[in-house]
């Protein structure tokens, strides 16, 4: 019995709507040649006459007739198709893997296990029109939800204005974090995750750049409040500076909410970033060096369209984690700064639902106050989900390993 005549024979009974390939999470290429000629003659008459045909006028047209089909819910064979097409996408992959093996190329082995892993989890057709009725109730039930438990939903920025305008990073979210060369994008986004850790929450933090341990350094200095070349360099003093960080690290012990640090290297890719986040489940994911992620299967693409990738791959593991991906990428050099200036990709602006800026404290207000530019600086919002703007004075002190925001500078104009 074909589960997709099936299918497309309860479709032309129930005629539950035109589009009915996308609306029940199915593709063309989930059906045998014999099943997709009876979609195109479908789909030829709904272009024509704007509505389903009827089952006589397909099989007409189609020159043979449907065999008797059991009638069941036009459910029971969307899971048939699908269970048929996972057993396809299964075999053909184990094939592949036998030969990558066979050949002694254990990386492409693994790469096509991934590839089935993430193909099987998140196949799905494009989402039907949906009443906006339908969508409001979601919406209140939603606000209830976060009224009973506001503070414990919050996924906090690190710094009070943020966190006041945007109402912090939110199920879903990708929010960018830009900044030239060593404007201190690392720091802050650690600063964030520190936040959320520090309320009970559980950050995942991956870096491009740096080793495991280099970043448990940074995060040790953050939460310490010591210097960090100071813990690089073997000069902590044992009866202050040691004895803080092993109390701190007794403290991430035994406190129920992990603060994950994913082990990332040059060969780090998209697709294991996205395995680590859905195993694991964190509260938000931060990416520092984003711009650093290639997808295994990117290879032909240019360096400009891998990076335009890249950042669409992060917003598609937001939206479909339902977890706040915050990643950080380099703004030009030579630049003001803005949303323009984003090296080598608009797709941040147009897919971040926030762009955060950093930047030093400008040259004409260095001596304004006592400011000194190696201590201070400028975190603005480029970009808000609602319109919000506005510019905070963060104090940067890397002698004592400390950040924290010192003033607003300008208000929100969008809320």
């Amino acid at each position: 019995m074909s589960v997709g005549l099936g299918f497309l024979h309860q479709v032309l009974i129930d005629r539950p709507c035109l589009d009915f390939l996308n609306n029940f999470g199915l593709k063309v290429e989930d059906f045998d040649e014999r099943e997709q000629e009876v979609i195109e003659i479908i789909k030829n008459h709904i272009l024509i006459y704007s509505v389903l045909p009827s089952k006589e006028t397909v099989e007409a047209e189609w020159g043979t007739q449907f065999s008797k089909f059991p009638r069941e819910p036009i459910d029971y064979w969307t899971d048939g198709i699908i269970r048929r097409s996972a057993n396809m996408l299964i075999s053909e992959s184990f094939d592949a893997v036998k030969r990558h093996i066979s050949n002694n190329d254990v990386d492409e082995a693994q790469a096509r296990i991934k590839k089935l892993y993430l193909e099987l989890q998140e196949r799905r057709g494009a989402p039907p029109a949906v009443n906006l009725a339908d969508l409001g109730k979601l919406v209140l039930e939603e606000h209830d939800k976060a009224q009973v438990s506001r503070h414990d939903a919050v996924i906090s920025l690190g710094f009070p204005y943020l966190d006041k305008v945007s109402a912090g990073a939110h199920p879903g979210d990708f929010i960018a974090i830009v900044g030239k060369r060593s404007a201190g994008k690392t720091y802050i986004m650690l600063k964030m995750a520190n936040a959320i850790h520090a309320a009970g929450k559980v950050p995942m933090v991956i870096s491009t750049e740096m080793s495991p341990v280099q970043y448990a350094r940074r995060i040790l200095a953050l939460r310490s409040g010591i210097k960090f070349s100071a813990i690089r360099t073997g000069r902590l003093i044992h009866h202050i500076g040691r004895s803080m960080i092993e109390t701190d690290i007794q403290t991430l012990l035994e406190c129920k909410n992990p603060y994950l640090v994913m082990k990332s290297a040059l060969t780090t890719t998209l697709e294991d970033v996205i395995l680590h986040v859905k195993e694991k489940r964190p509260d938000c994911v931060y990416v520092d060096g984003a711009y650093l992620l290639r997808s295994e299967y990117s290879k032909r693409l240019n360096r400009f369209e891998q990076y335009s990738h890249g950042a669409d791959m992060l917003k598609l593991l937001a939206q479909d984690t339902g977890i706040p991906v915050i990643a950080s990428y380099q703004l030009r050099r030579k630049t003001a700064g803005g949303l323009d200036d984003v090296y080598m990709s608009d797709v941040i602006a147009q897919n971040a639902t926030l762009v955060i800026g950093i930047s030093d404290v400008e040259e004409e207000h260095k001596n304004e106050a006592g400011w000194e530019s190696v201590k201070y600086k400028i975190i603005e919002i480029l970009k808000g989900r609602e319109g919000e703007t506005g510019k905070i004075l963060v104090y940067f002190d890397m002698e004592r390993t400390k950040i924290e925001e010192v003033e607003v500078l300008s208000e929100s104009s969008g809320r």
